[in-house]
């Protein structure tokens, strides 16, 4: 699975705090970790070859209210909607999840943005290929972002074509937003269009040289699909067998 949440166990956690789990390219405390809009608190963040593991401070989360609505998380009508719409999903994120594990194959692009319109200050942003579990599709706020030069082919053309769209209008080519005016978050969304939500995961330290050394470790990981390894490995295989029977 691309995305998972709470899939880790105690001995899995044990491990990572040892430092015991090969290809540990880089870890951290306190960062705090943003999903669509909602944020889930702080706490250790692990980037290994393969996979970006995220462990939530256990003692906050003791002290954390349980949240039952969305009312103040966002202003945001199409966000709210989003939400509600998948509310169960939406809920256990908040309030039950302890860690969150995701491949690095699902990584579609990272960028370091300072952009108020992405988040409150200085943070690491990256585009996911699918949501956790959920089917809506997702438009993007149409601002600047330092986009990565890390363009890998994506899972299918459809994917591909929408981060085009998505890097295009990062780069300012929405004439609508040339004034140079902030204005609100719902400005950033045609509202005759469908309703469209991008995944994507902030990762957020207060220090802004961890944002930056964060960027970089995302920018070395192993993104190659194994199964398709496996597969272009299988062939190769009945390739040199079908010579040996000639």
């Amino acid at each position: 699975m691309p995305i998972a949440f709470s899939s880790l166990t105690e001995e899995d956690l044990n491990v990572l705090e040892r430092g015991d789990e090969q290809g540990i390219l880089y870890k951290s405390d306190e960062i705090e970790f943003t999903y669509n809009k909602l944020s889930l608190g702080k706490g250790k963040l692990y980037i290994l070859e393969k996979k970006v593991i995220w462990v939530a401070n256990s003692e906050e989360k003791k002290k954390k209210e349980k949240i039952t609505d969305f009312k103040n998380y966002s202003t945001n009508s199409i966000y709210l909607k989003h939400y509600e719409q998948n509310k169960n999903i939406y809920l256990k994120l908040l309030n039950d999840v302890d860690n969150i594990c995701i491949d690095s194959v699902d990584i579609a692009l990272h960028a370091i943005t300072a952009d108020r319109k992405v988040c409150n200050k200085s943070c690491v942003y990256i585009q996911l290929n699918s949501n956790l579990g959920l089917n809506n599709k997702i438009n993007f706020p149409k601002k600047d972002l330092e986009i990565s030069n890390k363009k890998e082919d994506l899972k299918n053309g459809d994917t591909k074509n929408k981060q085009e769209c998505i890097i295009n209008s990062m780069k300012g080519q929405d004439s609508d937003n040339d004034d140079g005016d902030d204005g609100d978050w719902d400005e950033h969304f045609d509202e005759d269009e469908e309703d469209l939500i991008t995944p994507e995961i902030l990762l957020t330290s207060s220090q802004p040289s961890v944002n930056e050394i964060i960027f970089r470790q995302l920018s070395k990981m192993d993104c190659a699909d194994d199964d398709v390894i496996e597969t272009d490995g299988s062939r190769e295989e009945e390739e040199k067998g079908g010579e040996k029977g000639e």
